[in-house]
């Protein structure tokens, strides 16, 4: 899973480096119409690939929900690799074979409960994940990047279609790379005050919990060091500043600023009401990018739309 915010990045570092090349070159250079631009967006598509960075497949973005996104402090009691998973107090009385949460608190249970259990039983499973980009919403102070980085991203978006190849994890095998909370022995620390909307159904004939969950926007305006300092971090995948900043340096672009803004972020799951047990699961994750670097020794700044989506299968 790591790999994807890496092929994330590459997509913006490769339409930076574009540009940096094109402002180098002078203004008589400077793409006019669209097919100098459709030009620029082939340069860009070989410094990617010269560059060694691994390619992810894209879609359109969601559009962000409209509501006021509130910053969040980085890091004063991130819990550890080592705690116990938690999940919110359970009932001391024996539930009905029908019994269906309702309330935020009994949704987060019975979720946190059952993507714990993928961690603690090992079940194996596999997962996919895409990248999802949009040409649609960039912003620049600088003329040439709203100019060409919109063709360059719709080019990507063409590039990169569809979900990655499984990758599987074999029953007893360890599965904290790999299911969220990456590197974590938990899976889930999902809080009722941190849900916007959430709503679960059961289906009797399959007795299977069908979940929907939609989390309260977040922005993250210094990258943590561990992801789960943040609310979205302790039930997502998400941005890390060791990661994103170490593997710009890889490819000689230095992150002056990078900030994000996490909205409309679901969670979609099915858990068998029997057992309790998670049966699939997919974490879509949406953000705008607030991004200030340097490449070839010239300062950039964009804004743009940029998602993450995991789904998982669970081995019964």
């Amino acid at each position: 899973m790591k790999t994807t915010v890496y092929r994330a990045l590459s997509v913006i570092l490769a339409a930076g480096i574009s540009l940096a090349a094109l402002s180098a070159c002078g203004d008589d250079n400077t793409p006019t119409n669209a097919a100098e631009a459709s030009a620029s967006v082939s340069v860009a598509s070989e410094d990617a690939a010269a560059s060694g960075l691994p390619e992810e497949e894209t879609v359109t973005a969601a559009e962000a929900a409209n509501e006021t996104v509130t910053e969040v402090p980085t890091a004063t009691d991130a819990p550890t690799a080592t705690e116990a998973p938690t999940t919110t107090e359970k009932p001391t009385t024996t539930r009905p074979e029908d019994y269906l949460p309702v309330t935020k608190a009994e949704i987060a249970e019975v979720f946190n409960t059952a993507a714990n259990r993928v961690k603690t039983d090992k079940p194996g499973l596999s997962y996919q994940a895409r990248t999802i980009l949009s040409e649609e919403g960039i912003t620049s102070t600088n003329g040439l990047i709203k100019t060409v980085a919109p063709p360059i991203i719709k080019m990507a978006k063409g590039m990169f279609a569809s979900w990655s190849e499984p990758t599987v994890r074999a029953p007893g095998e360890n599965c904290d790379g790999a299911m969220c909370v990456q590197g974590k022995s938990w899976s889930s620390r999902l809080k009722a005050d941190w849900i916007k909307s959430a709503s679960c159904t059961l289906d009797k004939a399959s007795m299977t919990y069908k979940i929907q969950i939609t989390l309260k926007d977040e922005r993250v305006a210094t990258l943590p060091e561990d992801g789960t300092s943040t609310h979205l971090g302790q039930v997502f995948r998400v941005f890390t500043k060791g990661e994103v900043y170490d593997g710009a340096a890889d490819v000689g672009v230095y992150i002056n600023k990078f900030d994000v803004s996490y909205s409309g972020c679901t969670i979609t799951a099915e858990v068998n009401a029997k057992t309790r047990n998670l049966l699939s699961v997919t974490y879509l994750s949406n953000s705008t990018v607030g991004l200030q670097v340097k490449i070839m020794g010239m300062d950039f700044d964009a804004e743009m739309p940029l998602g993450q989506e995991y789904r998982f299968t669970i081995n019964p």
